[in-house]
């Protein structure tokens, strides 16, 4: 009892320094209706009650009134986020949430938007009896909007009984009465701010946000996150972090458009370099176009000299020729006279009888010569039919009847063996024919799935492209639906079945317009069936389906848009039982066989045109792969049946031939008609017998015999000069000929060589020149120039073929790139055709972008970059900058205030900053640093630093799916409080040394740590309010909302003993459990209740010595509170 008295002794006989809370009053807050005031009159106070009572009210009203509108936090101390409380919700005094008829939440209010509210509070300076009353007023100026306020500041103390109950409850009158009372009146926060930190001992913004920080501490974690939390400020750099990404935008979009550019060139390039070669090679062709013109024009200019140069060498040639003749045509006729002469003289000798007997064996020799030439011929057509060689009459005649009997029999044997050629031929045309229609359908089915025949199946494509359908806009039936792989042997009659339904086109109810005017003016060439289907419509009723319909043994296609018609359609039309027997058969309406026998009430039907089981005829399946085996299978055999005809036609052609080659010879040997025409023996035996008759008349006379020698001499001699002159006359005769010959082609090579007289293709005749390098190999000659023609025209069209083929590349090539271009760029080359006609364009546009557009994007994005964004860079780093250093100053600061506080007998705390080690906050400063620390005049630089700044911004917008990792990323890295990490050492006084280091409290106890937090708290206020400057003026007030809750007893004494210590007025927001503990350094407490039934919070003010006194009565008993009084 005596220890307390004595503090409350000190609380009365000293006056306190600075401006302290005198009371916190109020109208219309929260759920505190009507007016409530709350009175620590300068002292420490508790201000107690249950949790959810009101207390965080009371403690949000002095925030609403002190801190910034847009920095204020409500309800801090709470694990709640604070947008659940609003200035309309204390205006209005929200209270609850009922559901309304339809399932939404009705906000229960204790006032409508005819109300205001005010909330008032009175600071006093003791020692110079100084008075600051400050006030907030809000109020609606219509219905559901946000309460609009002003704010008051007076030099003397403000009540709401005085000042603010007013009788009409006009605004504007409650206003004008305040200003008449020379209160000052504000409708903004910071001419408030700065008329009333003046006179509250020269606030600072830093140290009302402090006190902010202050009301919501609670247990200290991490050292460097208390500091930075609760003593260091955020710097707000979001609005230049938007302005950057506003102006980064702008830049961005110089960059894609200079990127852009570049990217068109990138494209543009390769067409203008192909294009380039393309007109160069088009050019050279046409020159080889031209030379070919030319080349017989050229090839006569040369032609004429080769012909005048042939021409005189005829000419000298006949000339020569004829002198010759001359003299050789005087001695044939000197040596024919000379010879008549001896002629006569033999006569007149015997000779004329000689004469005689040589005709006849001249004669008989040549007889002999015909019928051996006749003998050969016999004898070679004999040996083809194994027949002798006749030397007498009657062997002649007896082959007669031998050639007549072989003729007949090999006439009808060739007759016979041409009819079975002539079958084998047939067969294997038609065999042909098929093989042709299978390799036709295989190819087909190779490049599609659809087992559709072809010719339905180029239709249906024919329609496609024509009307510009998607693939999945057009089927056939038969490519939608199969039969189910365990239903295979049911696969034939069900196709044989569904095979005129399979073949029903189908398409959208969408198209219909289009396709039914194409089928109506296109010959089609087959019966064509479609429907149009409402593809919208996907679900049709059904009944009951029978286990063993038609429809349980097939698939539909169930990504078809035409499935669900389909399916209707084959309930409608198709639903027929598959019967395995006839007594099923008969006993059905509608029923199939697996032989295809169809029953639809009486009618029966059965088509075995095409055998059931030939799968080549099936036309069902979403896969065509086994009718393609199945095809290729049938290939297989018809190529096999080719290969046996092959063989078995050469074998008839051999024996054809053989049979061929008798007749021949049969038909030669029967056009020897008489014995004597082969009959050589008797010609032989006169031949004889005449050269005997000679021999002796030429023995019986020598006169004769020397005549004849000379004779035969001179008989020899006229032979050769008459040979000579005919020789030399025929010579004479070809040179005629051949001058003529040679004139008239000349005459014609003129017509020619003279077409181009005035010499108008000189480039084409140097082209050629350039062009003939195998010329020089060989001198052009008239036998040689035709073949050189044919050689130079053969190299000029090859040349022309292959720059052909090249430009065909070049073109497919430039016109690829072109169609890759439009793509990319479809509107700047909206005008554009894709074809090499169009190069001119292209070039036109490549022109454009590098004379014109890219230096200008160029320009515009270095401008961008020099004259805003980098210059908003060095600004937003800047800004960082310069918040470390006040960070780096604070610090300091608080250290300086830190050494006045004796944190153990004889030793003091100071904070240790270190920077961080967190790599993304390294990498984010290396590269501010990079950006801003070497100018970017360099052009080679320029986008190196916007791809440096890009990194950076990119992420403060927030990449693609990455948005709320970057938004952590950029509030963490340019949060400067997080560059820094922080330690406290422990230093005794005497000597400076260090006792102990603290590195986020790691290992100490839960009371350490809170020893530690408040001597920082405390020596950080007091640094703010100016307490450490001797400032009798300074602001001492500080509130802890939750305060000691969770401390233990000595660390709640050991703060309050320190902020006692440094002379703070500490309102205290904490429930009944500690006051015990805090009943020697408070002297007021407040207590706030709340009554469910009326939604409405109290407010109580006791003095301590009241609180001890009823304490002490009651001493022994429990104490509770009933919101009036301590009670039993």
């Amino acid at each position: 009892m005596g220890v307390q008295m004595e503090i409350l002794n000190d609380f009365s006989e000293i006056k306190k320094n600075g401006f302290r809370l005198h009371n916190l009053e109020g109208l219309n807050w929260g759920t505190f209706q009507g007016k409530w005031n709350f009175n620590p009159k300068e002292e420490t106070t508790l201000l107690t009650g249950e949790s959810g009572s009101g207390k965080s009210t009371l403690v949000d009203a002095l925030t609403t009134i002190l801190v910034p509108p847009y920095k204020i936090k409500f309800n801090q101390a709470a694990d709640v986020d604070s947008k659940e409380r609003t200035i309309l919700s204390y205006v209005r005094g929200y209270y609850g949430q009922k559901s309304n008829a339809e399932g939404k939440g009705n906000i229960e209010a204790l006032r409508d938007y005819n109300s205001y509210s005010v909330i008032l509070a009175n600071f006093y300076e003791q020692t110079l009896k100084q008075e600051v009353g400050l006030a907030v007023v809000f109020y609606f100026k219509e219905t559901n909007s946000t309460p609009s306020k002003f704010y008051i500041v007076s030099e003397k103390f403000l009540s709401i009984d005085n000042d603010f109950i007013f009788r009409f409850n006009d605004i504007k009158i409650l206003r004008d009465s305040l200003k008449q009372k020379s209160y000052s009146v504000f409708n903004d926060y910071s001419p408030y701010f700065n008329y009333f930190s003046k006179r509250l001992g020269n606030l600072t913004e830093q140290s009302i946000q402090l006190f902010q920080k202050t009301i919501s501490m609670k247990k200290m974690g991490e050292l460097s996150d208390f500091i930075r939390k609760n003593m260091l400020e955020k710097l707000d750099i979001e609005v230049s972090i938007e302005k950057l990404i506003q102006h980064y935008n702008d830049l961005n979009r110089a960059y894609e458009a200079t990127v852009k550019a570049r990217k068109q060139l990138e494209m543009l390039n390769p067409i203008s370099e192909k294009g380039k070669i393309y007109l160069s090679e088009r050019e050279e062709k046409l020159k080889f176009q031209s030379a070919i013109d030319r080349l017989e024009i050229w090839l006569a200019k040369k032609k004429d000299k080769l012909y005048e140069e042939k021409i005189s060498n005829l000419m000298e040639q006949k000339k020569e020729k004829e002198i010759s003749y001359d003299s050789e045509d005087k001695k044939f006729k000197e040596c024919r006279k000379e010879l008549e002469n001896l002629r006569l003289e033999i006569l007149q000798n015997g000779g004329d009888k000689l004469r005689e007997y040589n005709t006849k064996l001249k004669h008989e020799k040549e007889n002999f010569k015909q019928k051996e030439k006749r003998v050969n011929d016999y004898s070679s057509f004999a040996k083809n039919i194994n027949l002798n060689i006749p030397n007498r009459i009657e062997e002649f005649n007896n082959n007669r009847k031998i050639l007549e009997r072989i003729a007949k029999e090999n006439g009808e044997l060739i007759k016979k063996t041409n009819e079975i050629r002539d079958e084998k031929v047939i067969e294997n045309s038609k065999i042909r024919d098929e093989r042709k229609n299978i390799e036709a359908e295989l190819i087909s089915l190779r490049e599609r799935t659809s087992n559709i025949p072809l010719k339905y199946v180029e239709l249906k494509e024919k329609i496609q492209r024509a009307l510009n359908l998607e693939e999945t806009d057009i089927s056939f039936v038969g490519e939608l639906i199969e039969v189910k792989s365990e239903e295979k042997d049911w696969e034939g009659a069900i196709e044989r079945f569904l095979h005129s339904f399979s073949l029903t086109l189908l398409i959208k109810k969408e198209d219909y317009a289009k396709v039914v005017e194409y089928v109506n003016k296109n010959f089609l060439n087959l019966k064509l069936v479609y429907y149009y289907v409402d593809v919208k419509k996907t679900k049709y009723e059904l009944s009951y389906i029978e286990t063993f319909s038609v429809l349980n043994k097939i698939d539909i296609k169930a990504d078809s848009i035409f499935s669900a018609w389909i399916k209707k359609q084959l309930y409608d039309r198709y639903n027929y039982i598959c019967c395995d027997n006839l007594e099923d058969f008969r006993v059905n309406k509608k029923a199939l066989t697996k032989t295809g026998q169809i029953k639809s009430d009486s009618r029966h039907e059965k088509d075995d045109r095409a055998d059931i089981n030939d799968r080549r005829n099936y036309i069902m399946g979403f896969s065509n792969k086994n009718k393609i085996k199945i095809w290729e299978s049938y290939l297989q055999e018809k190529e096999n049946l080719l290969k046996n005809l092959s063989c078995d036609l050469d074998k008839l052609d051999e024996e054809l031939k053989k049979m061929n080659n008798i007749k021949n010879s049969i038909d030669s040997l029967e056009r020897f008609k008489d014995f004597e025409d082969l009959d050589i023996l008797t010609s032989k035996n006169k031949i004889e017998e005449l050269n005997e008759i000679i021999e002796k008349l030429k023995k019986d006379n020598n006169i004769l015999k020397d005549l004849e020698s000379r004779a035969a001499f001179l008989a020899k001699e006229e032979v050769k000069l008459e040979n000579k002159v005919k020789n030399l006359s025929s010579s004479i005769i070809e040179l005629e000929k051949d001058l003529s010959y040679i004139n008239k082609e000349y005459q014609q090579n003129k017509f020619v060589s003279e077409e181009d007289p005035h010499f108008l293709y000189l480039d084409d005749y140097d082209f050629l020149k350039k062009h003939s390098q195998f010329w020089n190999d060989f001198p052009l000659t008239l036998e040689n120039i035709s073949s050189f023609q044919n050689k130079y025209s053969l190299y000029l069209n090859r040349r022309i073929l292959d720059l052909e083929e090249k430009l065909k590349l070049l073109e497919k090539n430039i016109e690829s790139l072109m169609r890759e271009f439009k793509r990319e760029y479809p509107i700047e080359s909206q005008d554009f055709d894709d074809n090499v006609e169009a190069l001119k364009e292209y070039n036109t546009f490549l022109e454009k972008i590098l004379k014109d557009e890219l230096p200008k994007y160029e320009e515009k994005f270095k401008t961008e970059l020099q004259e805003n964004i980098f210059r908003h860079i060095i600004h937003f780093k800047t800004n960082l900058d310069i918040q470390e250093r006040t960070i780096k100053d604070k610090i300091k600061e608080i250290n300086d205030s830190l050494e006045g506080i004796d944190y153990s007998k004889g030793r003091y705390i100071k904070l240790i900053q270190k920077r961080t080690v967190d790599k993304d906050i390294i990498d984010f400063r290396n590269s501010l640093n990079d950006i801003t620390t070497n100018s970017i005049d360099d052009n080679n630089l320029i986008e190196e630093k916007f791809l440096e700044i890009k990194k950076i911004i990119d992420r403060f917008k927030g990449r693609a799916n990455e948005t709320d990792r970057d938004k952590k990323w950029t509030a963490y890295v340019t949060d400067v409080r997080n560059w820094f990490h922080f330690s406290a050492t422990e230093y005794w006084r005497d000597n400076n040394e260090e006792y102990e280091h603290y590195t986020d409290s790691g290992g100490k106890s839960g009371g350490q740590k809170e020893k530690l937090a408040y001597t920082i708290l405390g020596a950080s206020l007091a640094y703010n309010y100016g307490i450490n400057t001797k400032n009798r003026t300074s602001f001492r007030l500080i509130i802890i909302d939750e305060a000691f809750l969770k401390s233990s007893d000595e660390s709640a004494r050991f703060g309050l003993e320190l902020f006692k210590k440094l002379d703070f007025q500490f309102i205290i927001v904490t429930p009944l459990l500690k006051i015990n503990t805090m009943e020697p350094y408070i002297r007021h407490v407040g207590f706030v209740s709340y009554n469910d039934n009326s939604h409405i919070s109290t407010l109580t003010n006791i003095s301590l010595s009241e609180y001890i006194e009823m304490k002490e009565k009651m001493q022994g008993r429990k104490l509770e509170w009933d919101g009036l009084t301590l009670k039993k």
